[in-house]
């Protein structure tokens, strides 16, 4: 395969005449997800890890050109439907991509104790695990949590 056959095969020749109107499915995406990820980390509603996931993105306006060059066959109506709908997964694999994670505030601190009572643990040191425990929980403020997860040998079901 020459590759000129190779280019002619990833940029078929375009169905309909490329003008500024025919991009306008593809700019108004690209701004409202640039948009969308920009407010949902303005708002620290997410926080993206990986900004180079963002980089997926460049396949866009080859799945834009796929659609100029009309090779499924779909009418224009329905070819713009499935243009937008493979855009946006364009976008969401690139949003999984970045790595996005959620962000939450809070001042509430959290604790969970890791308990061993299995039999190599004399009740003793058990008994002195669990004051201290205790101790520790009285002085949290009302607003904390503390949580205890007590082992042995087996899970508990």
């Amino acid at each position: 395969m020459s590759l000129s056959s190779m280019w002619r095969f990833l940029f078929p020749p375009p169905r309909y005449t490329v003008t500024w109107r025919s991009a306008l499915p593809l700019m108004i995406f690209l701004i409202v997800f640039a948009a969308l990820c920009s407010v949902l980390v303005w708002t620290r509603r997410f926080a993206f890890m990986n900004y180079w996931g963002f980089s997926a993105l460049l396949s866009a306006p080859w799945v834009w050109w796929m659609y100029l060059s009309g090779l499924g066959g779909l009418q224009r109506l329905r070819g713009l439907l499935a243009l937008l709908l493979r855009l946006t997964m364009v976008g969401l694999f690139a949003i999984a991509l970045s790595d996005p994670r959620s962000v939450r505030e809070s001042d509430k601190l959290s604790v969970v104790y890791a308990l061993d009572v299995s039999d190599s643990i004399g009740t003793e040191s058990i008994d002195q695990a669990l004051d201290f425990v205790l101790g520790t929980t009285e002085k949290k403020s009302a607003k904390d949590e503390a949580g205890l997860v007590v082992f042995a040998r087996g899970a508990a079901h």
